[in-house]
Order: C-alpha cells, then sequence, then structure tokens
C-alpha cells in the first residue's frame, strides 16, 4: 500500500475507516490560516510528500467567515488557492459552486475529536470536519 500522510493521532480512526492501517509519514507541515476575499481559508506551509487520493466534492459556503465544503475545513496546497479565490468571489456575487477535489479527511461525525484538528483551524473555523487536499487539479462542478 502507497505510504499516506496522516497525523499520527488519527492512525486508529483511518485504520477503522479503511479497513487497514496505512504507513504513517510524520507530520512535517504546518497548516497556515489567510483570508482570502475576508474568508478563512488554510494551507499547507509546504507540500506534504504523500497525501490520500479520495475524491470528494460539495458546495462552496462561507460559514462565520470560514470557508467549508460539506462542513468540512479545507487544507488546500499553496497552488489550488486561485481556484479557492475564484470560487470565493464567485459565491459572494451570488452564484451556488461546487468543487471536486482528492485527498482524505476525518469529522466528528465520525469519531473524530477537535484535538485531530490543526490549531490553526480551530482559532479561526468551527468545521464538523477536517479534509487533507491532494495535489490534484481542483474543479468545478
Amino acid at each position: 500500500m502507497m505510504p499516506l500522510l496522516v497525523p499520527r493521532r488519527l492512525l486508529p480512526l483511518l485504520c477503522l475507516s479503511l479497513l487497514a492501517c496505512p504507513t504513517v509519514i510524520e507530520e512535517s507541515y504546518e497548516v497556515l490560516a489567510q483570508q482570502l476575499d475576508g474568508v478563512w481559508v488554510f494551507h499547507y506551509s509546504e507540500p506534504p510528500l504523500v497525501t490520500m487520493q479520495a475524491l470528494h466534492s460539495g458546495e462552496v459556503l462561507v460559514i462565520d467567515g470560514c470557508l467549508e465544503i460539506d462542513g468540512l475545513a479545507v487544507i488546500w496546497h499553496e497552488d489550488q488557492l486561485a481556484t479557492v479565490e475564484d470560487a470565493l468571489q464567485r459565491v459572494d456575487q451570488g452564484e451556488t459552486v461546487s468543487l471536486s477535489f482528492g485527498g482524505g479527511g476525518s469529522s466528528l461525525d465520525e469519531g473524530a475529536s477537535l484535538e485531530d484538528f490543526p490549531d490553526a483551524i480551530l482559532e479561526h473555523c468551527d468545521p464538523r470536519g477536517v479534509w487533507w487536499a491532494s495535489d490534484d487539479e481542483v474543479e468545478f462542478l
């Protein structure tokens, strides 16, 4: 199995959801918070070596000043932020916008706890979960 970038504290949850335990690479990145058009978004301080490759999609929503997709705060790659900013501008203009992107995540609904979420997210937002985006292209639906 290909190694996944998984924080050690999420390993038991991921093992249960995948019915297999991935190889763990130590967290070697920091999650940074920044505002795009007045909305909090999050990105890796440096690209992770390997990420999960599940596909996720959902409507782009701004909840209490934070970008959420399907109740999840997303940690983007820096080169994806231009697409995210475009999506936020469309939402600000009244459009309904949905995005599709790869990665992997955890949610409170699936047994994660707030301790599993990066501090940078919890300092600004209160999502139900977190999605660690892969470096695949982000697509508008």
